[in-house]
């Protein structure tokens, strides 16, 4: 199996530290197919030796990546030696799993690649995780909604892309009415119980596309890519009515006995110039106009009036 190693008088100590290994090993000849692999490749991947024996390890291609990154990895491996780096491989039975992995090329004692080896490490819980630390970064710890600074980071993105497309970018930012008065008659613990309830039902309300985040406080912001001028009245319904029955007594409301929103909407057009700061600024004029003219109801900057919401005004 070993061929010309087999003779050397290390080879049986040499197989054992690599049958004993815990990280998966891989022998192909010069043509890159395959001579031995350990138990330990056998437990991560699931295929025996007998089916692999005489294959190219192409065979646990996951297809996530494209032929530029391995024929870099393999220019590498052939001009300075080794590689070493990230390989998202898939097992047997089709799972597919991230690897820290070392090739190298061992050349006989006339200098020419003689074989290669492999060595890898499953490193899929690690990807997890640091999937989890980055979502952990963009989500509100409290209502589990995207955070401003996710909004932030990704407003921007979003704007281009839709200009790219030739839609236009509306962006909606949401205020809960009298909820400093209701913190304060009611206690911050009851107030976090109302902020968990709004951006739940809000989410609920969403149609694909939209995005959702806490901006701060008792704020919120939607943006929704593709959404025509005729269609906004209609979305800002759907968000004041995601909001009109939710069963969370609100203090200091004269008329109504729940909870309700004030909205403020601003649309960025494909063929306008503006900042996503810019932007802002006009959702949140309409948003001061939504509240003077007695809440729970939305206004739109372009439009300059208000285009939904019930008439008595909470």
């Amino acid at each position: 199996m070993y061929k010309d190693i087999e003779h050397t008088n290390h080879s049986h100590v040499f197989r054992q530290m690599i049958d004993h290994m815990l990280n998966g090993a891989i022998l192909t000849d010069k043509s890159k197919r395959i001579i031995y692999v350990n138990p330990a490749f056998t437990q991560l991947t699931g295929y025996t030796l007998d089916e692999v024996l005489g294959k190219n390890p192409n065979l646990l291609k996951s297809g996530r990546h494209d032929q530029a990154f391995f024929r870099d990895l393999w220019h590498q491996v052939d001009t300075i030696g080794y590689w070493v780096g990230e390989v998202w491989n898939r097992k047997k039975d089709g799972e597919i799993f991230a690897e820290y992995q070392n090739i190298y090329s061992l050349k006989g004692s006339d200098g020419e690649v003689q074989y290669y080896a492999a060595v890898f490490s499953d490193i899929s819980e690690n990807k997890r995780n640091e999937t989890k630390l980055k979502q952990r970064v963009y989500i509100d710890e409290l209502t589990c909604v995207y955070n401003r600074r996710y909004f932030n980071e990704r407003i921007d993105g979003q704007i281009k892309l839709s200009k790219k497309k030739h839609h236009n970018f509306y962006l909606f930012i949401i205020d809960i009415d009298y909820f400093k008065f209701y913190n304060d008659h009611y206690g911050h613990i009851q107030g976090d119980h109302c902020l968990i309830k709004v951006a739940s039902a809000l989410s609920e309300s969403l149609q694909k596309g939209e995005r959702l985040s806490r901006f701060g406080g008792e704020e919120f912001v939607i943006t929704i890519p593709e959404l025509e001028e005729k269609n906004y009245a209609a979305a800002a319904d759907r968000f004041l009515n995601a909001i009109r029955h939710l069963e969370i007594p609100h203090a200091f409301s004269p008329i109504h006995d729940f909870v309700t929103i004030s909205i403020g909407a601003a649309c960025l057009k494909p063929e306008q110039k503006m900042t996503s700061i810019e932007l802002l600024n006009r959702a949140d004029t309409a948003l001061y106009r939504a509240k003077q003219s007695g809440r729970n109801q939305a206004a739109s900057w372009e439009n300059n009036d208000e285009a939904t919401g019930q008439e008595d005004n909470a």
